[in-house]
């Protein structure tokens, strides 16, 4: 059945990443969807006349060409190479290339993932890094006090502010200047580069200013401009310094290009200089857009604060008070519907909000520290689940959601090997979920603990495939067996042509890779049709069960005498 041309579009506008659907032979460009538009800064008019190697430097586009044609009915991966934007810059991206029918006729589809974006993500090993910047820039300041528009430390920054506060001569305006990026330069071609970009955009900045007034690097990366606010159109210099920033900056004859993000607060009646850059500071976290943009203060914004602080403390409450809960949600065999396993999904039973979901609080939990002790608790409620399991001959293995942090964690591993003992349970019974993100976030480490995991017999899953930032060649180097599809690709799978090319890509990646691949999120008998046809080996959703607790789930096991064939929603009630 031919499909009409505006719903193959829509589908591509519902999509984040960018698209190009292109003629495989010449690689001119059919179609693109908005997100392609806005992160490559072309009109849909000027990518209609335009090809794929306009997007590509010269010397990637004859051995990538290859690549692009090809097809025999399989989607093919590619990468790491270079594309470029309108505004000349160079991004590093991993592409899918699958086979669509485009109204009508049969095209390509060409998915982009951003890898300097994911990239981005990789700074838990800055930390040291960042201290250490401090420490020197504490140690500049002692043989530079006399500087008074140069400060080079906090307490300089902050007296000299303090200073012009005291004079209040004027309203006083603070700029707080963030580069992004500076992970990835330092990770992939070092820090001495890194140090260039940092020297050459604190010299940007000083240009675009008078010598009276203060810049100051706050942190590493971090700059603080501070002066009287009746010298400058606030707006108009925030402005010119994100755009003189964006430029490609050059260390031995190579563009380089950072995010920027600007936050811009100025002076009330009884502001103290403390307040103003912790302001100015919050208001550049919340620029938005890729990493760069300018921001205002805002009153809210302090009381968002306020409000994930006291999140912060409940949370920390409520693990000491026994207010975690856990749920159990049974995956499927795709062709038989028989439980083939069964995921632990955290709740907080919070006193006042009831019942949270994990996505309430975990951001929080991982940014805090507390993820350790709540990952403790699932990983004993997990082995305690699996060994019930045992005792009443249910051969169904129990999945658990393992974070970024505790994977970097360097007792993690025998802390898995003691709860193990503790519950008498086998590693085979237990599966591991991890997000992409979490497997990127230091590859390395990742990778080592991944390894000694499964040597041990426990199984590693990828959850929420496909709405991460991971590098496909990195991440063929990390040892899994099962691919979990993300929901969000699997709702529309049977309205959406390009969901649908996804899912089937995934499918078809992971089949090649002999991987258990999982859809999410299976809400719908027509969804559960598509997906056993195109090829799923394993289902989980709303549509077999929702989550329940694990003395339900055991119940329904009995009730379907252990293992339960047919629809797995007869079972089980819902919670």
């Amino acid at each position: 059945m031919k499909e009409p041309q505006e719903s193959f579009r829509a589908g591509l506008r519902s999509l984040p990443l960018p698209v190009f659907v292109y003629v495989a032979k010449t690689l001119a460009i059919l179609d693109v969807n908005d997100a392609a538009v806005e992160r490559y800064g072309y009109t849909p008019e000027q990518f209609s006349s335009m090809s794929l190697h306009d997007v590509m430097p010269p010397k990637e586009r004859k051995p990538k060409r290859r690549g692009l044609e090809r097809s025999k009915g399989r989607a093919t991966v590619d990468g790491p190479l270079q594309h470029h934007t309108a505004h000349g810059e160079s991004m590093f991206v991993e592409t899918i290339a699958t086979d669509v029918s485009y109204d009508g006729h049969r095209a390509r589809a060409l998915i982009v993932l951003d890898v300097s974006e994911r990239l981005r993500m990789e700074g838990l090993l800055q930390e040291a890094e960042l201290a250490l910047r401090e420490a020197e820039a504490r140690l500049r300041d002692f043989v530079n006090q006399d500087a008074v528009s140069r400060p080079s430390s906090r307490t300089a920054i902050d007296r000299c502010i303090g200073d012009l506060l005291a004079e209040r001569t004027d309203d006083v305006f603070v700029l707080f200047v963030l580069l992004d990026g500076l992970d990835i330069v330092s990770n992939t071609i070092g820090y001495s580069t890194s140090d260039r970009l940092v020297e050459q955009a604190e010299g940007l900045l000083r240009d675009l200013v008078d010598e009276h007034t203060i810049v100051g690097e706050w942190r590493y990366g971090q700059f603080v401009v501070s002066g009287y606010a009746g010298m400058y159109d606030l707006g108009d210099l925030a402005a010119r310094m994100e755009s003189a920033l964006r430029k490609p900056m050059q260390h031995h004859y190579r563009n380089m290009h950072v995010g920027i993000r600007i936050g811009v607060v100025s002076s009330a009646a009884d502001s103290q200089a403390e307040d103003l850059i912790r302001q100015a500071s919050l208001a550049a976290h919340h620029a938005v857009g890729n990493g760069r943009g300018v921001s205002h203060f805002e009153p809210s914004m302090e009381s968002g604060l306020r409000s994930r602080l006291a999140l912060e403390h409940a949370l920390h409450l409520g693990i000491e008070g026994g207010e975690l809960r856990f749920y159990v949600q049974p995956i499927v065999d795709a062709q038989t519907e028989q439980i083939i396993s069964a995921e632990v999904l955290l709740r907080w039973n919070t006193p006042v909000h009831g019942l949270l979901s994990p996505a309430s609080f975990i951001e929080m939990a991982e940014n805090t520290g507390l993820i350790i002790p709540i990952g403790a608790y699932v990983l004993n409620a997990t082995c305690a689940l699996a060994k019930e399991c045992e005792r009443l001959h249910i051969d169904v293995p129990i999945a658990m959601n393992v974070s970024a942090k505790q994977l970097t964690d360097k007792t993690f591993f025998a802390d898995v090997q003691n709860m193990m003992a503790h519950h008498a349970v086998r590693p085979s019974q237990l599966i591991f979920e991890l997000t992409e993100s979490a497997l990127m976030s230091d590859v390395r480490a990742t990778s080592k603990m991944l390894s000694d995991l499964r040597d041990t017999g426990l199984r590693i899953a990828i959850d929420d495939f496909g709405t991460g930032y991971s590098s496909l060649s990195r991440l063929k180097h990390i040892d899994f067996d099962i691919l979990k599809i993300d929901c969000s690709f699997v709702q529309d799978y049977s309205r959406n042509a390009m969901d649908r090319a996804i899912v089937d890509s995934a499918t078809s990646l992971g089949k090649n890779a002999g991987l258990e691949v999982v859809a999410e999120g299976v809400e719908t008998i027509e969804q559960a049709s598509a997906l056993r046809e195109a090829g799923v080996t394993a289902m989980q959703g709303f549509y077999f069960a929702r989550p329940m607790p694990p003395a339900e789930f055991l119940r329904g096991f009995d009730t379907a005498r252990v293992s339960p064939k047919g629809n797995a929603a007869k079972h089980w009630g819902t919670l």
